[in-house]
């Protein structure tokens, strides 16, 4: 499960008509510098906002243009933090939604997602006789399954499954627990517990969707159902979030006329949309749906 950062971003810009001019840098330039050459610097005017696409947040104001060069650049305008950036670059210029913008739009919808949607994941404990209490990691919500190879010949698989009706293996959730037993505190109780044939336990539980981006993806996110979901879920936060208060204020949703709350309406559209697709992704999720410590 990983989503491109980079694409999802782009999906959003297309959703929200956000289509900046667009060239590419004629040179490379380190975090410090404040001199960036450019194909056309007739293009250009101070005033201007450039964003390097490349997967970084930072953008930059032209202060000032001289022939093909823009110079002085006022690095990291607008909280961004200035980074290196390679030779031809594309530049987006003056975007409506700038690149971390729509990140923070994604990460506000990624914490709306719990409880109807969440992440499913594993991890494996070792039984040890006599021992009860059984530490669960940092992001570990719900609990969903937990079983052990009791494969004794070779192809006969045989699986025990603690938690399960008749099993005769309950299980208990705790949070909160003492740091003795367990460092999260969080704690997976199994009174009954087998040591062979194998002693591994594989524990599967939920937890909360992250906006974590690992070499340029969002770990959590996958393609399909759930990117879509995201891609209108951001586009209602960034239109909630740049409505306009006078007619004429906003000329990048089609035409100067768009009027006061025109944002908003859109906004309830797209939000209404997540909301279909949250449910519907949640329907999904349904077979691997969480369950309360209940002993069984």
């Amino acid at each position: 499960m990983a989503y491109s950062q980079a694409t999802l971003i782009k999906r959003i810009r297309k959703e929200v008509d956000d289509e900046p001019w667009e060239t590419t840098a004629s040179g490379s330039i380190t975090n410090s510098a404040t001199t960036l050459a450019v194909p056309d610097g007739t293009q250009w005017v101070a005033g201007d906002r450039l964003e390097w696409d490349d997967g970084t947040d930072e953008v930059a104001l032209v202060q000032g243009v001289s022939v093909n060069n823009l110079t002085p650049l006022k690095r990291g305008h607008n909280g961004t933090t200035a980074v290196a950036h390679a030779t031809a670059v594309p530049l987006l210029k003056n975007p409506e939604f700038e690149y971390g913008e729509i990140a923070e739009a994604i990460s506000s919808t990624i914490e709306g997602l719990w409880p109807f949607v969440w992440a499913v994941s594993t991890t494996d404990i070792t039984a040890v006789a006599g021992k009860r209490f059984y530490e669960m990691p940092a992001a570990f919500l719900a609990f969903i399954a937990a079983t052990q190879d009791a494969t004794v010949t070779a192809g006969k698989f045989v699986l025990r499954r603690y938690g399960a009706k008749g099993s005769r293996l309950p299980v208990g959730v705790h949070f909160q627990v003492p740091a003795a037993i367990a460092a999260s505190g969080k704690a997976l109780e199994l009174p009954t517990v087998y040591t062979t044939p194998s002693a591994t336990i594989t524990v599967t539980y939920a937890g909360l969707v992250t906006d974590t981006v690992g070499t340029g993806s969002y770990t959590d996110i996958e393609a399909g159902l759930m990117a879509t979901m995201m891609v209108h879920g951001a586009v209602a936060w960034l239109l909630e979030s740049s409505e306009v208060e006078r007619v004429k204020d906003d000329v990048d949703q089609g035409d100067v006329g768009v009027g006061p709350a025109a944002r908003v309406r859109d906004a309830s559209y797209f939000r209404s949309r997540f909301e279909q697709l949250r449910r519907q992704y949640n329907l999904k999720l349904e077979a691997t749906a969480p369950r309360a410590g209940v002993w069984r």
